[in-house]
């Protein structure tokens, strides 16, 4: 039960503290005076969506608070519609918030009764009814799954389509460069072969002559140098300091014969093949052309093989991702078919059960010969994935059912949607019937009402009254009314007074005593509405917001 409401530069209030009793309470004032300011300052409180607009003209932010069951809730808005709410002082995450406060009330306003009008959501009320909203939220996940993947699929399709090309080019360029397979340096090294047979006989000619030089004719470096040395050595005999050269030249000598035996030996090595020559001249024309189309380098070649072979490797996953997507499309469209099916069977036999019960319901609101009826209907769609009695069907986030309400109010009238004949009393009314069935099935412990009495009067406005005094012994009640048959049956009576002055406004809210409620009653019988009375505070309670 709600016990207390505070609020601070909400709207045009300045400050509001205001305790609210067990019971059905209604709420009265003249058109304007601030009724449902205070109802949306207390659904704020409740986790309802807010709007900078609320937060009081020149104040940075908006404080709303609510004791229920002992248990204190507050938000906190500020004038760029930030939000920050808290449970007993705690922050807490908005989503968090909201979904632990909303078993804690239920309002009913104008917005709700658009909602009864718009057909798409009667399936909301049943699926309510049917105590369904885990299985729709899951059917709902499932639904958008579906829609997203699809979308990824489509476009992973376009893009697969755009790279078959460029995967084509890929699988060209790898096997041109796997085919040739060069390796380290292997460029460097076929040149220097390349360049030694092709220049073979210039190489054996040449190294023979110097190999004749060096040591094999009879005028030959070593000859000279050797006879050189046993000068040399003759004229140490006469001059010691002239051996100190002979071992530079013995030297030089060692040199010269090491020189011509390692160049006659590499001569003998080398093999003419003409054939071999054609086979490096092939294979360097080669690399080179790989080289010429792939970065000019070896190094470059092998990196470019490493960077095409990460790309179609990439290719070949994407081929294999929009495989996966294929699957899970069929994954989730059976889990979508097995879960409507499910849902369809429980909406068949809930929807003839509420419409009966909204249908007794009414009936007690003085529409003693309506007729209500709850219809479940499929939309053939022939490209659609789901079927129902093997005919494919249109899908909707709830899964393949159309639900609307359908309404006679009058004897002989013909039944027909409800959202073509309804009057502003009679949604009143059935609204009404729906909050009293849906009590009985997921009670909340308050139950507000901004004008429930739209459109109705006389015997209509009593028949109302009785109904929420009958909800008010198991619930507590807070109705905004300009009706007396209403008025007359609440518990407790709040009344809220505008007044202007000095181009200021001030609000009064204050409970009524026996006496006052019996003035503002008769005021209501008289004239529909309440003047802007001047009452004396009752002992019960007495608030004053400065605006």
């Amino acid at each position: 039960m709600i016990n207390r409401l505070y609020t601070r530069d909400f709207a045009i209030l300045k400050e509001l503290e205001l305790e609210f009793m067990p019971g059905f309470t209604i709420i009265t004032g003249e058109t304007g005076a601030g009724k449902s300011i205070l109802l949306q300052a207390l659904s704020l409180a409740l986790g309802a969506k807010g709007n900078k607009n609320m937060v009081k003209s020149g104040k940075s932010r908006t404080v709303v608070e609510a004791d229920i069951d002992g248990k204190n809730y507050r938000r906190i808005l500020s004038d760029k519609g930030r939000m920050k709410s808290y449970i007993e002082d705690e922050p807490v995450k908005e989503i968090d918030f909201k979904s632990r406060t909303a078993p804690l009330a239920d309002f009913h306003g104008q917005h709700e009764q658009q909602f009864i009008m718009n057909r798409d959501k009667h399936i909301d009320y049943l699926d309510r009814y049917c105590g369904l909203e885990e299985k729709v939220k899951k059917i709902t996940d499932i639904f958008h799954s579906v829609i997203s993947t699809k979308n990824r699929l489509k476009t992973a399709l376009e893009t697969q389509e755009s790279n078959e090309e460029r995967k084509e080019l890929l699988e060209f360029q790898l096997r041109e460069i796997d085919g040739v397979n060069p390796k380290d340096e292997e460029d460097i090294h076929l040149t220097n072969d390349f360049k030694i047979l092709n220049h073979i006989d210039e190489l054996v000619d040449s190294i023979e002559k110097i190999t004749q030089d060096f040591t094999e004719s009879d005028h030959s470096i070593y000859n000279r140098l050797s006879a050189t040395a046993k000068e040399l050595k003759k004229l140490g005999g006469y001059d010691e300091h002239l051996n100190n050269y002979l071992e530079g030249l013995s030297n030089a000598i060692t040199t010269i014969q090491d020189t011509s035996m390692s160049l006659s030996d590499y001569s003998n090595s080398l093999n003419p093949d003409k054939e071999n020559l054609n086979t490096i001249e092939i294979r360097l024309q080669e690399i080179e052309s790989l080289k010429r189309k792939y970065g000019g380098s070896l190094e470059a070649v092998r990196a470019y093989r490493k960077e095409i072979k990460d790309e179609l490797d990439n290719l070949i996953n994407f081929e294999l991702d929009t495989e996966a997507l294929n699957n899970k499309i069929d994954d989730l469209e059976k889990q979508f078919q097995k879960l409507s099916d499910h849902l369809h069977e429980v909406r068949i036999v809930q929807a003839e059960k509420l419409s009966k019960h909204i249908e007794q319901e009414m009936h007690k609101l003085s529409m003693p010969s309506a007729k209500f009826e709850i219809r479940v209907n499929q939309k053939i769609e022939e490209e659609s994935f789901i079927s129902f009695h093997d005919k494919p069907v249109k899908i909707n986030s709830n899964g393949y059912d159309w639900v609307e309400f359908y309404m006679s109010a009058n004897p002989g009238e013909q039944i027909k949607p409800l959202t073509g004949i309804a009057s502003g009393g009679e949604i009143s009314r059935i609204m009404l019937a729906i909050k009293s069935v849906f009590q009985k099935n997921d009670p909340v412990e308050t139950l507000v009402f901004d004008e429930i009495d739209s459109g109705i009067s006389g015997t209509t406005a009593e028949t109302v009254a009785e109904s929420l005094v009958k909800i008010s012994r198991n619930r507590q009640v807070i109705c905004i009314t300009h009706l007396p048959q209403i008025a007359s049956k609440a518990n407790h009576h709040i009344h809220i007074n505008k007044t202007i002055k000095d181009s200021d406004t001030y609000i009064t809210i204050r409970y009524l005593d026996k006496n006052e409620r019996l003035d503002v009653i008769n005021q209501l019988l008289s004239v529909g509405d309440l003047p802007d009375g001047d009452y004396q505070p009752f002992n019960l309670f007495t608030k004053t917001a400065h605006g």
